[in-house]
């Protein structure tokens, strides 16, 4: 009994000393939103840190300042002389020019010809994205400040003039760094107090931009592509006439324009967008079809009954034929031959080109017989006796 006992007495203390490792009491949970708050300030401060003290940056300014070095200590070497101090301060002045002037141009031609066009884009999108972040960063002001002390300090240790003669890159360099100083400040002021981002307007100021440069460089290809498909006429139903061809023939002479018999829908398309022809013309399935419009139709029905159905009924006229033998026109789908000088003249002689009534034949016989026998069988007289006509002079 007395073992039982000690064996559950030694169980409760196991129990009771012995800490779970994957139980967590709130005490030891650190805060997540406090650690998140403080992670991301400090990772923020981290990154703008790196990315204005990173190698590169070092490295370009450790070579001006010791060419610089070099050069100073050379020049101080040949001018001791108190009288000579401007010369000295007139050749410092040159040199440090003409070292950012050379540097200047080695950047502008490393960029131009020895980046290709990707990498030129893609450079000058990170150092977009590079100066928005900077002065996005609510901690950019300390740096800020602190470069330009610095800048400051470098000047005063090596003497470079700082008076109405002081060289161009200097003053180009201060001037950079007080101006985007203050923008610093501008677009934190505006972003703290009035909650107002102006790098988000920026932003959306140059997606206007480019989302216009778009649309018309968009507008421009269509015109171009409208431009070509213009150039390059469509394919379309072209109606040969004369009924002189059978089915077999009718292939033919579509292969000879480099097209092929039109289909019943195809024809109708053709129909649909104000074609006409009053004459039947071979198509696929061995059909003979042709299409008449509603307005030709109305002008046939006003000359009589005699002439209303000439042409058909509005719509698509004809169908199948048995027999392949019979003599039609053709009617081809494909790119329709230029029009030459006699078919432009045909085509304005024909006009309406419809079917005439059994009068209207008749007159047109006597006009034409009148026509080929008026030196022979009429005579003019003259105007009076002095003119044969009214305009002669």
């Amino acid at each position: 009994m007395e073992n039982e006992n000690k064996i559950a007495t030694n169980d409760l203390e196991t129990n009771i000393d012995t800490p779970n490792p994957d139980l967590k009491t709130d005490a030891d949970s650190p805060r997540p939103d406090l650690e998140n708050k403080d992670g991301a300030s400090g990772q923020d401060f981290q990154q703008m840190i790196d990315s204005v003290f990173n190698q590169n940056n070092l490295t370009m300014v450790g070579w001006f300042l010791g060419v610089y070095l070099v050069v100073y200590l050379g020049l101080g070497i040949f001018y001791k002389k108190e009288g000579e101090e401007s010369t000295f301060k007139q050749s410092a002045k040159k040199i440090v020019d003409f070292l950012f002037v050379i540097l200047l141009i080695f950047m502008i031609i490393t960029f131009v010809y020895l980046l290709s066009k990707d990498q030129q884009d893609e450079y000058s999108q990170e150092l977009y994205n590079s100066v928005l972040k900077f002065l996005d960063n609510p901690y950019s002001l300390l740096p800020g400040i602190a470069i330009l002390i610095a800048f400051y300090v470098m000047v005063y240790l090596f003497k470079i003039p700082m008076d109405g003669n002081k060289p161009f890159s200097v003053a180009f360099i201060e001037g950079l760094l007080w101006i985007t100083l203050v923008i610093v400040v501008l677009v934190q002021f505006f972003k703290q107090v009035f909650n107002l981002s102006l790098l988000n307007f920026f932003d959306e100021l140059k997606e206007e931009t480019e989302e216009k440069i778009k649309e018309e460089t968009e507008e421009k290809i269509k015109e171009e592509t409208t431009e070509l498909e213009v150039q390059q006429p469509e394919e379309e139903v072209f109606h040969i006439s004369n009924n002189k061809y059978n089915y077999e023939d009718a292939k033919a002479i579509c292969k000879a324009y480099d097209s092929e018999l039109a289909t019943y829908k195809q024809v109708e398309n053709s129909y649909q967008k104000g074609g006409e022809w009053c004459g039947y013309g071979w198509s696929q399935d061995q059909m003979a079809l042709f299409p008449t419009q509603q307005t030709t139709y109305d002008k046939l029905k006003s000359n009589g009954k005699e002439v209303q159905y000439n042409c058909g009924r509005p719509g698509i006229n004809g169908g199948h034929i048995a027999n392949p033998y019979i003599k039609f026109g053709v009617n081809c789908f494909g790119k329709k031959p230029k029009a030459g000088d006699d078919d432009m003249a045909r085509m304005a002689i024909s006009g309406d080109n419809l079917p005439m009534t059994a009068e209207q034949k008749e007159l047109q016989a006597k006009t034409q017989y009148w026509k080929d026998n008026a030196s022979k069988l009429l005579q003019i007289t003259s105007f009076n006796k002095d003119k044969w006509s009214r305009n002669d002079q």
